[in-house]
């Protein structure tokens, strides 16, 4: 029988270790987009990143040798944020405010000692510029509801304004509704005003340290 002529051998159009390389890139894309979904902001680190990253194609931000994705958001929203971060410096605050989103919107929790002294529902004329900074970032989001949450540790009060920490953390969420309602952040219907005392910690109050966490209010807008 006539022997069959050899077959040509393809050449291959990229090197074989590409197509692993593409699969580990689409794996690592839909890693990132899934943190995007459960992430958080620190403002300080955010101002290094945006810092970092003008002129670039991406919105990352860098922790000491991790890097973790940053929500994107509208030009008017990072410019907000930039601004926060500077009032923050300047105030000697930093850390003292995170900004956390998922897919309903987007909440950010102040220490307490950023807006009230101990055991007072009053708001610190020093750091107003702080809040109005947030307040910013909040005007730069389609918001359909923006509630306001007061939160305290475990530690009790028992003054003649505040008999328990239910009274505390309520009469300081309503403080700053009354703020937010003056600076016609959203119109006033959308405001929620609400007070948890120490029953809803961030960690457990076994430390000052933990304690301070928990001594929070949180602004959270819920989007269109």
């Amino acid at each position: 029988m006539p022997r069959r002529p050899p077959q040509p051998v393809e050449t291959p159009t990229a090197p074989f270790w590409s197509l692993t390389y593409g699969d580990l890139m689409s794996l690592l894309l839909v890693f990132f987009v899934f943190l995007a979904a459960f992430s958080s902001i620190d403002i300080t680190q955010y101002r290094s990143a945006q810092k970092a990253l003008k002129g670039g194609n991406g919105v990352m931000k860098e922790q000491d040798s991790m890097v973790e994705p940053v929500l994107p958001e509208s030009p008017e929203f990072q410019e907000a944020m930039e601004d926060l971060g500077e009032k923050l410096g300047q105030a000697k605050l930093d850390r003292q405010v995170r900004v956390f989103w998922d897919k309903e919107g987007v909440r950010f929790v102040l220490q307490d000692g950023i807006l009230f002294a101990p055991g007072q529902a009053e708001l610190r004329p020093e750091h107003l510029a702080v809040l109005d900074a947030v307040i910013e970032v909040v005007r730069t989001l389609k918001v359909l509801e923006l509630q306001v949450e007061g939160h305290t540790d475990d530690v009790p009060i028992a003054s003649a304004r505040f008999p328990s920490n239910w009274e505390l953390s309520s009469a300081r969420a309503v403080s700053l509704l009354h703020y937010l309602e003056r600076a016609q952040v959203v119109e006033p219907r959308k405001l929620v005003a609400e007070g948890y005392g120490q029953f809803r910690p961030l960690v457990p109050n076994t430390s000052e340290e933990n304690r301070a966490q928990n001594r929070r209010v949180e602004l959270y807008a819920l989007r269109q």
